[in-house]
């Protein structure tokens, strides 16, 4: 027999057919009309008189009599406060921003006189209500501005906190000049292929997992080169890259014209050109001692062209405060862009706090290395990839391209937008980072050997992830990515320097993983 749901009124209903009768409570507005001292103590004889009503009744009826009084109060005081007067309000961050600077004390004051003259034309106790509700709006408002902002940065919190946690565990080893520059070499490759993913998941939560076998064989192209054929470094480079190119394409080809899925696409991809690796190093030697020239790619520092100080990178410094105003302009300018076009831009106050805090990092971190050889040269490498993606994924046509082909195919491809362009070229980007990824850690290693690359597919999946890329696609910015390469640098090198296992270490980044994934889906299905 199929249950029937019984409609919420009916219990409204009974509870009228009993036939309470409430003993008469002077009303919201009956108060207003009385002194403070008046309407207090006319409160406290309603409850008292209501109290003494309610414990007349049966024990039967008690709870449904106070659950109708509690009931028609609300209804009444919700009419209450809906036909309030609403007094003059003093104009949001948007509508300031709207008026010009000469004229913005000169409203406020204005605003002000007339708060203080409607306030005085009311009754003291509703004047009262009306600035309670009022600060219980801004409260809510703050504590909803605050929220979004913890949800929105809630990986950048949670790197400062980590950081925090490793640097106590290790009595300050984690933030010593030395260790950043150790952090930026062992992390650099991590942050290139991760941003080449990043764009493979924008299309749909698709990933490449040929980017390790890639990484190992283009190093090992380049020790065949420049070690066993003595081919000059930059040539070698840009036929390395142009192999990562040829790579993307394959790639490419297979999934967007072919229609095969990524996943087994780039999984066949994975065994071969890891095979092909074990070819092009004979077998699987290690061929070592690359050029100087090479080596400077990954493991040089940018010298001191302001030698002032002894013990003091001048040039690592300037170049922080230069990335800073540039980061600065880029926030800015973005922020700018979109109230122009009438997008809704968020809360001015948490901006600034993520600008300032940022800033005290950069600032900060380029300071550490200063203090021991200055900035790394592969840094210069990162610097330009991230300015490039950001400009291409936030500015650009093919940038939103992407997004939309992960939000919705079917509507980005009625749109006009050609779909297996799109895809094709982001396998090839993805291809072409990793190319670029294997030069920089080929040139760390000052060798190439078979088993380079070995689960780089798994940092750079993590680091998207972790950094706020959805798992369904559509969803990410390379700031995250950065953030979230970062998380996986400092927790890989903070749980080395305090001594945990390797396999303890695996069991802890698989963990934070799942709970990064965790979160988005939980988020979506929220959101739904």
């Amino acid at each position: 027999m199929r249950e029937q749901k019984i409609p919420e009124t009916n219990e409204e209903i009974a509870f009228e057919e009993m036939g309470f009768d409430f003993p008469i409570t002077p009303t919201p507005e009956e108060l207003d009309k009385m002194s403070s001292e008046e309407a207090k103590t006319a409160a406290a004889r309603a409850s008292a008189t209501m109290k003494e009503y309610f414990e007349s009744l049966e024990k039967s009826k008690r709870n449904a009599a106070r659950r109708l009084y509690r009931r028609k109060s609300d209804q009444e005081l919700k009419g209450y406060i809906a036909g309030l007067p609403v007094p003059p309000a003093f104009p949001t961050q948007d509508e300031l921003e709207a008026i010009p600077r000469k004229d913005r004390k000169e409203n406020r004051n204005k605003i002000f006189n007339e708060r203080v003259e409607f306030f005085s034309s009311l009754p003291p106790l509703q004047a009262k209500r009306i600035r309670a509700i009022e600060n219980q709006a801004k409260f809510n408002q703050r504590t909803t501005v605050v929220g979004n902002a913890l949800k929105k940065y809630s990986m950048l919190v949670a790197l400062i906190l980590i950081m925090t946690l490793f640097t106590i565990m290790t009595s300050g080893r984690l933030l010593l000049p030395m260790n950043l520059s150790n952090l930026v070499f062992q992390n650099a490759y991590v942050v290139i292929m991760a941003v080449g993913m990043l764009l493979c998941i924008l299309t749909g939560g698709n990933i490449d997992l040929s980017v390790g076998s890639v990484v190992g064989f283009i190093a090992g192209i380049a020790g065949w080169l420049m070690i066993l054929n003595h081919v000059p470094v930059l040539p070698s480079i840009l036929i390395c890259l142009f192999v990562g190119i040829l790579i993307g394409f394959w790639h490419g080809f297979w999934i967007a014209y072919i229609g095969i899925p990524p996943f087994i696409a780039t999984l066949a991809g994975m065994l071969i050109f890891r095979g092909l690796t074990l070819f092009v190093l004979r077998g699987g030697e290690t061929v070592n001692k690359f050029p100087r020239g090479f080596m400077m790619l990954s493991t040089g520092h940018v010298p001191d062209f302001f030698p002032i100080f002894p013990e003091f990178n001048l040039t690592c410094l300037l170049i922080g405060i230069l990335s800073v105003a540039i980061f600065l302009f880029f926030r800015f300018f973005g922020r700018a862009r979109k109230k122009s076009k009438g997008y809704k831009v968020g809360s001015a106050l948490s901006f600034n706090i993520v600008n300032i805090v940022i800033a005290i990092a950069v600032i900060a971190f380029t300071t550490q290395l200063a203090r021991y050889k200055g900035l790394p040269t592969v840094t210069f490498v990162l610097m330009i990839i991230i300015i490039i993606y950001t400009i291409l994924t936030s500015m650009t046509v093919p940038g939103r391209y992407l997004y939309a082909l992960g939000g919705n195919p079917k509507a980005a491809k009625l749109s006009g937008i050609d779909t297996k362009k799109v895809m094709f070229l982001a396998y090839t980007n993805m291809a072409f980072l990793a190319a670029v990824a294997g030069l920089v850690f080929a040139a760390r290693l000052d060798a190439a050997i078979p088993s380079a690359g070995d689960g780089f597919e798994l940092d750079a999946i993590g680091s998207c992830f972790i950094g706020g890329a959805s798992a369904y696609g559509g969803i990410g910015t390379v700031g995250g990515v950065l953030i979230g390469a970062i998380f996986m640098g400092v927790m890989n090198n903070g749980m080395n320097l305090f001594g945990i296992q390797t396999d303890l270490q695996q069991v802890v980044k698989g963990l934070v993983l799942l709970l990064a994934v965790a979160f988005d889906v939980v988020s979506k299905r929220k959101s739904r």
